[in-house]
C-alpha cells in the first residue's frame, strides 16, 4: 500500500519536480463505511494546493506582484521590508503582511522566519552574524508555520495525557541574505521578448511548458554591506522580477447618446508602458492604433535631444485637401507614449514642437509625416 504524502511531506519538495509523486493530481473519493485516516482528509488539501501552484506557474509566472519594497532601517544594521504580495518560483503565494525588520549585524547570512513576531533567539541577541563584506541579495521564500496547539488524545493508560499537536498550518515566509545570486537571475536582468507571449513561433514548434525553477527564492533587493556588517546601500530594482498584473487596468464602455462622460487621464500611458516593457522598444507608441493590431500607415524617424533615434508611427488618416491645422483639429489629441521619458505627448504637441506651419497642405499620411522629417524632436508641452 502506498501512503499519500501530506502537506508537511511536500513542504520542502519542489512541487513541479517530475521526480516527486503525483499526489497533487489525485483527490479523495469517499464511500460508505470507509475507514478514513489523516492522509485521506489531507489529500484534498494537497490536490487543491497543487492545482493553485500549477495555475500560478503556468499562467502567471513568478516574482513580485506588488509592494515588498526595501529601505534602510533606523540603524546602520537594519533594512526594512514593506508589506507586499509575491508569487514564488514553485507557484506559492507569498504574503508579507507587515513590515519586517532584518538586522544584518545579528542575522548575517542566516535565515529569518516570518512565523513569529520576535524572529531572533533572545539567548543569542548579542551574537553577531556571519556577514561577508560586499553585495548580498535579500530574498524571500514561501514557508509554513505550525499554529494553534491543542491537547491530543492519550493512549488511555495515562502516560501521555498532556501530549499536544498543532491543529493548524499557517502560510508564512522566510527571509535570507544570499551570498550568491540564485539562478535564473542574471546581471544585468534580461527583459523577455514579447514573442514569448505568442504561441505560434516561426519554426512552428509548440510553445514549451515553463521548467521547474531550481530554487524557492525571490530577490527583493541588493544590499551592499561593509566589513562591519553595516548597511551601505540598498538597491530595490537591480534584480527585481515583476509579475505582469492587470489589477490596476480596466475597461470602460462608450456613453449612451446624449450623455457626456469626462475622459479619464492616463489609460493610454499605462497601455503604452506595458507594450514597450514587453517588447523592449524605445519608439513612440500610439496605443489607440497599436492596440488594434494593425501596422502603421507610415513612419518617420526623428532624433531626440540626446541624439538617439525615435520612430513616430501614423495610425491616422488624412482627408483630401486637408491642412495640418485641420488634421490637428481632428487628430491632434491622439496620444503618443515615449518610453524613454515615460511621458505621453499629443500629436498636436509633436507638430507644434517641430514648428510645422499649420497652413501647410497635406496630400496623404506619408506627406504629413514627411513634414516632420529632419525637424528636431522637441515637442511642446
Amino acid at each position: 500500500m502506498t501512503t499519500m504524502p501530506t502537506t508537511a511531506d511536500l513542504a520542502g519538495a519542489r512541487p513541479c519536480d517530475p521526480a516527486q509523486p503525483a499526489a497533487g493530481l489525485e483527490r479523495t473519493r469517499f464511500f460508505a463505511r470507509q475507514l478514513v485516516g489523516p492522509d485521506d482528509l489531507t489529500q484534498d488539501q494537497v490536490y487543491f494546493r497543487e492545482k493553485a501552484r500549477r495555475h500560478n506557474r503556468m499562467l502567471h509566472g513568478w516574482g513580485v506582484v506588488c509592494g515588498a519594497c526595501v529601505r534602510r532601517g533606523a540603524t546602520d544594521c537594519e533594512v526594512v521590508i514593506e508589506p507586499g504580495y509575491l508569487l514564488g518560483p514553485w507557484g506559492d503565494e507569498i504574503v508579507i503582511d507587515r513590515e519586517v525588520t532584518v538586522d544584518v549585524c545579528k542575522q548575517g547570512a542566516g535565515e529569518q522566519s516570518g512565523c513569529c513576531g520576535d524572529e531572533l533567539d533572545p539567548w543569542c541577541a548579542d551574537v553577531r552574524g556571519d556577514c561577508p563584506e560586499g553585495r548580498l541579495y535579500l530574498a524571500v521564500r514561501y514557508a509554513e508555520c505550525q499554529a494553534r496547539p491543542v491537547r491530543s488524545g492519550g493512549c488511555g493508560c495515562g502516560c501521555d495525557d498532556a501530549a499536544c499537536e498543532y491543529s493548524r498550518v499557517r502560510d508564512s515566509f522566510a527571509v535570507k541574505l544570499l551570498r550568491d545570486l540564485p539562478p535564473p537571475y542574471t546581471t544585468p536582468m534580461q527583459q523577455p521578448n514579447a514573442s514569448a507571449l505568442v504561441p505560434c513561433v516561426r519554426d512552428r514548434v509548440a510553445r514549451r511548458c515553463p521548467p521547474c525553477a531550481p530554487g524557492p527564492w525571490v530577490i527583493l533587493a541588493d544590499v551592499l554591506v561593509g566589513a562591519d556588517c553595516r548597511v551601505r546601500a540598498v538597491d530595490c530594482l537591480k534584480h527585481r522580477r515583476y509579475v505582469m498584473s492587470f489589477a490596476d487596468y480596466y475597461l470602460t464602455c462608450a456613453p449612451a447618446a446624449g450623455q457626456y462622460v469626462a475622459p479619464a487621464a492616463g489609460p493610454d500611458v499605462l497601455a503604452g508602458r506595458v507594450m514597450t516593457m514587453m517588447t523592449g522598444a524605445a519608439d513612440l507608441v500610439d496605443t489607440r492604433g497599436a492596440l488594434a493590431g494593425e501596422p502603421p500607415r507610415a513612419t518617420v524617424t526623428l532624433a531626440r535631444g540626446d541624439g538617439s533615434p525615435v520612430v513616430v508611427p501614423a495610425y491616422f488618416t488624412v482627408r483630401a485637401g486637408e491642412t495640418v491645422g485641420e488634421l490637428l483639429d481632428r487628430e491632434g489629441d491622439r496620444e503618443l507614449y515615449d518610453p524613454v521619458t515615460d511621458q505621453a505627448l499629443t500629436l498636436r504637441a509633436l507638430y507644434e514642437g517641430a514648428g510645422v506651419d499649420q497652413a501647410t497642405s497635406v496630400g496623404g499620411v506619408a506627406v504629413a509625416l514627411a513634414l516632420l522629417d529632419g525637424r528636431p524632436f522637441n515637442p511642446s508641452t
